[in-house]
């Protein structure tokens, strides 16, 4: 049987950097989060970026040259597994940030909730996304042989139905799709979100 080997991402151009997403980052992420994203968050999504460590220890920025300008980033969440299966019965993104505020520590398996992913227009096709989902995962890695935590067993996203670039973006990083969530974007049309998954 013939296979063929994944082609390992181009790394981006050596004028980015990617950083542990700070306070001092956190103006320019909440500006580029309004703009580019479709959904408007409160004011405790961008508090919780810096303040809970179990969303600070798995966010970054991608910078770009000396002046170190954000011109990306992406914001997870470390979760533990619910031990019921995974369901999309709640609606909307606010039920999943009903989830997300506690700083979890405990021990159990774990997973990571992609919240967020951006690149700024002229800074795209230049591998900056897939260096931040990397970076992620590496972490991830690290993550799992800590003491304090059980292994991240895998990591999951909401995508936008329609947004097919996006959709083709995770399935070339090796997501799958995993179930659907009616009226995740009800300031869009139509209003669904895939939800997509990567086993760590």
């Amino acid at each position: 049987m013939l296979t063929t080997r994944a082609v390992p991402p181009k790394p981006p151009p050596p004028e980015v950097s990617i950083s542990p997403l700070l306070a001092q980052h956190l103006p320019v992420f909440r500006r580029l989060t309004t703009l580019l994203l479709p959904i408007r968050y409160p004011e405790s999504f961008f508090k919780q970026t810096i303040t809970l460590a179990n969303i600070a220890s798995v966010s970054r920025v991608a910078l770009w040259g000396n002046e170190q300008k954000v011109i990306g980033a992406i914001r997870c969440v470390l979760e533990l597994v619910p031990a019921e299966p995974h369901t999309d019965k709640k609606q909307g993104w606010e039920a999943l940030m009903a989830r997300t505020e506690a700083d979890d520590h405990r021990k159990g398996s774990h997973r990571i909730y992609l919240a967020t992913l951006f690149t700024l227009a002229p800074y795209r096709s230049l591998g900056i996304a897939t260096a931040l989902l990397n970076e992620i995962l590496d972490t991830a890695k690290r993550v799992s042989v800590a003491a304090e935590y059980s292994p991240v067993s895998y990591i999951y996203a909401h995508v936008w139905e329609a947004n097919d670039e996006a959709l083709a973006w995770y399935t070339k990083n090796q997501f799958l799709e995993w179930g659907f969530v009616e009226n995740y974007y009800p300031r869009l049309t139509p209003s669904g979100a895939k939800v997509l998954r990567r086993f760590v």
